[in-house]
C-alpha cells in the first residue's frame, strides 16, 4: 500500500508542500508490517524499475521475519539486473534497539552490496 494516496504507479512530485505533507504523515502514522521489505522491494522494481532510468530505492526498518537470506538476495538481484546493469540501487537504514534482531541488518547490507547501494545502521541510545 502506499503511504500517501493518489500516487499508486506515479511518481510524486517532488515540491516543498509535497515533502512538508510526506513528513507530517509520518508524524502520525502508525503503521504495522511483517518486518518483511522483500515485496515491497520486488514491487518497487517491477513497477518503476526501466533500463536507462537512474532510480534508488530506499528501505527503512528493523526487523526482517523471512525464513531465507540468499534466495532473496538472488531473486531480488537478478530481478534487478537487466543487461548487466542495476535498474536501481538498493539502499538500506536499519533501525537497532534492545527489541530487534540483527535480520534486518543481514539481509540489507547484503542487497545494498550486491546491488549498488548502502547499508546504513543507527543504533538506539
Amino acid at each position: 500500500n502506499e503511504l500517501i494516496g493518489g500516487y499508486a504507479g506515479k511518481w510524486m512530485p517532488d515540491t516543498p508542500g509535497n515533502r512538508e505533507r510526506a513528513m507530517k504523515i509520518f508524524d502520525i502514522w502508525a503503521g504495522a508490517s511483517d518486518s518483511n521489505p522483500v515485496d515491497g522491494i520486488e514491487r518497487a522494481l517491477r513497477t518503476y524499475g526501466k533500463a536507462g532510468r537512474s532510480m534508488s530505492i530506499y528501505v527503512f526498518g528493523d526487523d526482517y521475519t523471512g525464513k531465507t537470506y540468499d534466495d532473496v538476495i538472488d531473486n531480488v538481484t537478478k530481478l534487478n539486473t537487466v543487461g548487466g546493469k542495476h535498474l536501481a540501487k538498493i539502499h538500506g537504514v536499519g533501525f537497532r534497539s534492545l527489541r530487534t534482531t540483527d535480520h534486518f541488518a543481514i539481509l540489507m547490507r547484503e542487497l545494498s552490496k550486491r546491488n549498488g547501494g548502502t547499508f546504513l545502521a543507527l543504533k538506539d541510545q
